[in-house]
Order: C-alpha cells, then structure tokens, then sequence
C-alpha cells in the first residue's frame, strides 16, 4: 500500500510538471517495473491479486445494506476493488470529488472482465463502502 502511496505521489508531480504525455508514460512504466507490476497491454496488476480487502469483501458483502437479494458477490466485487484502488488513486481526494473518476474506473474494470456488469447507480455505495475501509486500514 505504501508503494502505491508512492507511485501515485511521483505520478502527480509528472502531471503538474505538465511533462510530455510520451514522458509521463514512460515513467509510469519505470514505476510499475520498479513496484513490481506487469503492464501487457492492460491495466496493471498488482503481484498479489488476493489482496486483504477481496477476502474481508467477499465475507462480509452480504451484510452490507445496498446488496440486492441474490446478487452475487462476483457481481459486487468491481466496485470493492474500484473503491479500494482509487483511495489510493485518488489520494487527497474525498470520495465526492473522485467520484467521477471512480465511475470511469470501474467501467474499464467492467471492460476487462466481461463488458457487462451491475450499473453505476447500484454500486455506487459498495464503491463508496469499500473507499471509506480503505482509508481506516
């Protein structure tokens, strides 16, 4: 988590620079080789995809109040991970003003899984759910 922090400090101060978009990508490369992430073609991914938050999710979704009646986990599961990943993303941020962002994120997640998924407007809250465990862990 703390590497992330990191990366993402280093990537602001690219993007206030205002350095060449060319310039911007090939440094987030260099930081994702150097935090150990793999880039082929798609979004990075992180060396250890069973993350802490997945396990917590998937124990206690079904608890939460916006869950709809069978609907699975695997169909909530992109939103936990948008709202995990963009805290530390969207660092600074509060929800409200990366919401926006969040939205977008959580459609290429959509993209790269299957193209099909639960809409924004019902998992905006498991969205916001998962952001706020992630700033208190």
């Amino acid at each position: 988590m703390i590497l992330s922090r990191i990366k993402l400090i280093i990537s602001k101060q690219v993007k206030s620079k205002k350095y060449e978009a060319q310039s911007a990508s090939y440094f987030s490369v260099l930081i994702d080789i150097l935090l150990g992430t793999t880039m082929n073609n798609q979004s990075t991914t992180s060396i250890n995809p069973n993350d802490s938050y997945d396990a917590y999710w998937q124990e206690n979704h079904g608890t939460r109040p916006y869950i709809e009646k069978k609907t699975p986990y695997a169909d909530y599961q992109p939103a936990y991970q948008t709202g995990h990943e963009g805290y530390d993303r969207y660092l600074g941020k509060s929800f409200d003003e990366a919401e926006a962002e969040l939205k977008l994120d959580y459609e290429a997640i959509l993209t790269q899984k299957s193209g099909t998924g639960l809409a924004w407007i019902k998992v905006i809250d498991a969205v916001r759910d998962a952001w706020d465990r992630a700033g208190t862990t």
